[in-house]
């Protein structure tokens, strides 16, 4: 599989090389946040309307860094031993 082409990776958002609608890792952040949202409305024990707020507005993006910290790692390591041993 060849390197991404330079005019495509001049788009790059953070960790995601691809436009966004079409990178897996980015749509699995996505999935992710929905996942911490629905899990911060429907656990037990209700927080407050101000806890529960902060944590809906926080679902999204922290779905999208902690997909994009772990699987960037991995896709960036992946992609550096396979220039290594190619």
């Amino acid at each position: 599989m060849a390197e991404h082409a330079t005019a495509e990776r001049t788009r790059a958002f953070w960790v995601f090389d691809r436009p966004l609608h079409r990178d897996w890792l980015f749509l699995a952040g996505l999935a992710a946040g929905v996942a911490f949202a629905v899990f911060s409305v429907v656990r037990p024990g209700r927080p407050s309307a101000l806890v529960l707020a902060y944590e809906l507005f926080w679902a999204l993006p922290g779905g999208v860094m902690a997909a994009g910290a772990i699987g960037g790692t991995i896709r960036e390591l992946y992609r550096a031993l396979r220039r290594a041993s190619g």
